[in-house]
């Protein structure tokens, strides 16, 4: 049974990763709906360039303490 709903082959299609987009954005500030859609969104719209701008927050968050988003 998925958890994700109709998103389950999304998250079977990809491997793990070290962050998830959502996670940058203050993961006690987003639902776990949104961070659903967020995941969907990554994933629809992947690249190095989006990558590279979640390391940036990664690196913000870690700096801040706070979320990115």
């Amino acid at each position: 049974m998925c958890l994700y709903g109709r998103y389950c082959a999304f998250y079977e299609a990809v491997r793990p990763g070290l962050s998830r987009l959502w996670q940058v954005c203050g993961p006690s500030d987003v639902s776990y709906r949104r961070s659903i859609a967020m995941d969907v969104i990554y994933l629809r719209k992947a690249s190095p360039r989006l990558d590279l701008l979640v390391i940036l927050r990664i690196i913000k968050v870690l700096m801040t303490l706070r979320g990115a988003c």
